[in-house]
């Protein structure tokens, strides 16, 4: 059942967390594919009693153009922080989009991870069990990565856009 996915994808994102070695999780509570376009003002401040508390000096968000609802709305939140908080604008990270090529009005910022960087992603991927794995097998339109989609996101360069001009 939907809401039983949904607290197995929290308990999976908390897991990942941790192998990333993440200090807090923030759960605003939207449903998946239910991520509105802008935050209430309640959840910005959520987010930026959260940001306080860590010293965030700069915000990394999905890209707002990935063909995905909820990293478009992540980014839009993303944004509507960095403005709250005076933050330079966040670097976005193409997901999905990834495979859609740079827009025109941004600079492709290319991160390659150390070995031991690696490592610690493909931990922390391995963690997501219910899209990695055959997990919910009563489920055929449920998502599950491939294994050659997998392979790209744990080998290739982490790929951040940023506003033309901006520093990374």
């Amino acid at each position: 059942p939907p809401d039983r996915l949904a607290r197995l994808r929290r308990r999976e994102l908390r897991e990942a967390a941790r192998r990333l070695g993440v200090a807090e999780v923030v759960w605003l509570g939207h449903p998946d594919q239910g991520a509105p376009a802008r935050l209430p003002p309640a959840q910005v401040a959520t987010l930026a009693a959260a940001a306080a508390r860590h010293d965030l000096r700069r915000i990394w968000t999905c890209w707002g153009g990935d063909p995905h609802s909820d990293h478009a709305a992540t980014a839009a939140a993303a944004q509507d922080l960095a403005t709250a908080l005076g933050l330079p604008p966040p670097l976005e990270a193409p997901v999905w989009g990834r495979f859609t090529g740079t827009p025109p009005d941004r600079t492709l910022v290319r991160f390659q991870p150390s070995p031991a960087q690696g490592v610690t992603k493909s931990r922390a991927l391995a963690a997501h069990r219910s899209q990695m794995t055959a997990l919910i097998p009563d489920d055929p339109a449920g998502f599950v990565m491939d294994p050659a989609t997998r392979q790209h996101f744990l080998t290739s360069p982490e790929l951040f856009f940023t506003p033309e001009g901006a520093a990374p």
